[in-house]
């Protein structure tokens, strides 16, 4: 599900998670890798890329401490900048610590335009397994 940026999501590829692990939370591992691909559209030219994520714990947003990059525009299939009203894929792998707890939320995933404009943004029901 998409919401509130300026960008179209046109599909979402979470592996581990399949369609028959999606029921009704996708389950990700603890201690594995969790790999996120997005596909969309933006109506403006991206020159630059920042990723950002989010858990709801309790009803308040929170940061994931992951590690990323202040640019990914080295995780699409094409280098920066990115022309306007085309398909674009970006790609990029997280590690999922075991020292996080089991849990189930819902994981929100943002990638921001070098005017800090949201470009499309990913929220997933997940559980840490």
């Amino acid at each position: 599900m998409q919401i509130d940026s300026k960008g179209q999501l046109v599909r979402v590829d979470v592996m581990p998670c399949d369609a028959e692990n999606r029921d009704p939370a996708c389950k990700l591992p603890r201690d594995g890798f969790v790999t996120l691909t997005l596909i969309f559209t933006s109506p403006t030219e991206i020159r630059a890329a920042k990723p950002s994520a989010y858990v709801n714990l309790n009803g308040t947003k929170v940061s994931v401490p992951f590690t990323m990059e202040k640019d990914s525009c080295q995780r699409f299939e094409t280098s920066c900048p990115l022309a306007p009203n085309v398909e674009h894929t970006y790609t990029t792998s997280v590690f999922v610590s075991g020292t996080y707890g089991k849990l189930r939320t819902v994981a929100e995933w943002q990638i921001h335009d070098q005017n800090d404009q949201k470009v499309t943004c990913l929220t997933l029901p997940v559980e840490l397994v």
